[in-house]
């Protein structure tokens, strides 16, 4: 496969669950995300070459709504290392630039967060 990703990929530690827009129904979590694309692990596998709308909650990034409901092309699927699971990577489209600057926010935050717990961790020990 041949890699097209430009942007660097940003590792989610905080569980972000990850829904169907239609129904609400989970499907599993992000691992990974950049304002154009998430890896996602699911307990079942998505079918690929469609496009799905999914529903996903971001954790306080901005006063206001944090949920963003937003289209995505279903690129790969393919089980995981851990057998249980499926690793799905997805492109997202058509995002507005509100909702990929919840995106940024998030990922900024999250980053920021990792860095002094990182500090702190390196101090207590």
């Amino acid at each position: 496969m041949v890699e097209e990703r430009k942007l660097r990929r940003f590792q989610v530690m905080s569980y972000l669950k990850i829904c169907y827009s239609d129904t609400g129904i989970g499907l599993g979590r992000v691992v990974d995300i950049t304002p154009e694309g998430m890896r996602l692990s699911c307990e079942e596998p998505i079918q690929t070459d469609r496009t799905l709308t999914f529903s996903l909650s971001l954790p306080a990034v901005s006063v206001g709504d944090s949920e963003i409901i937003f289209d995505a092309d279903v690129i790969w699927c393919k089980r995981s290392k851990n057998r249980e699971l499926y690793d799905t990577g997805i492109r997202l489209k058509n995002l507005s630039p509100e909702k990929i600057g919840m995106i940024e926010n998030f990922m900024e935050r999250s980053s920021n967060e990792d860095r002094w717990f990182s500090i702190i961790k390196s101090m207590n020990t």
